[in-house]
């Protein structure tokens, strides 16, 4: 702590910036919320009605487990009711320990094209008659339909997961995505 404040005594005196190593995968986040804005969900909101959970670009990393257990996984609801029942969707390059209902494969690199689409899906854009695979494009669309379908879906992101090239776009995309799905259903 006391080294920390004569750095910043240090940078008040020189007019410098103090900044954090991870800022730029912060910022990402902060300036798709700045231009599009995003929906948010308190804790016990998501733990206790969530009943869609999309993992998108990251399974959850270390703190997957804390997630399934303290979030997703409660016995009872805060009021004393049984949990929703909580189907699971992956997309991203690493889904070696997902339990999901739906898992779809996806280049780490081109994460902000499968935002894009799910989001041109939802806003009623017909992916089969893009130049895709049949089977992504049908993939994406039963991924799109789960979230439609879903009374509460919840779509977690790691900005620090997404490679930094890509990160704003695809963020940008998903709180698109969250803004459509929130016209007729909850989304956060």
């Amino acid at each position: 702590v006391a080294g920390m404040r004569a750095v910043l005594r240090l940078a008040e005196q020189l007019g410098a910036i103090v900044d954090h190593r991870a800022s730029e995968v912060s910022f990402a986040n902060l300036r798709a919320m700045q231009r599009a804005g995003w929906v948010t969900a308190t804790f016990a909101e998501v733990r206790n009605r969530a009943d869609l959970l999309l993992f998108f670009g990251t399974d959850g990393g270390p703190q997957r487990e804390v997630l399934e257990r303290r979030l997703f996984a409660p016995p009872v609801t805060l009021s004393g009711d049984e949990p929703p029942a909580r189907r699971r969707i992956f997309i991203g390059p690493r889904m070696q320990r997902t339990r999901a209902e739906i898992a779809l494969p996806w280049p780490a690199e081109e994460l902000h094209i499968a935002a894009a689409l799910l989001r041109a899906h939802i806003n009623g854009q017909r992916l089969s008659t893009l130049r895709l695979r049949a089977r992504t494009a049908a993939r994406l669309e039963q991924i799109g339909e789960a979230l439609r379908a879903a009374r509460y879906a919840v779509i977690v992101w790691d900005a620090a997961a997404l490679p930094a090239e890509i990160a704003e776009l695809a963020i940008s995309n998903l709180a698109g995505l969250l803004l459509a799905l929130n016209r007729k259903t909850r989304a956060v």
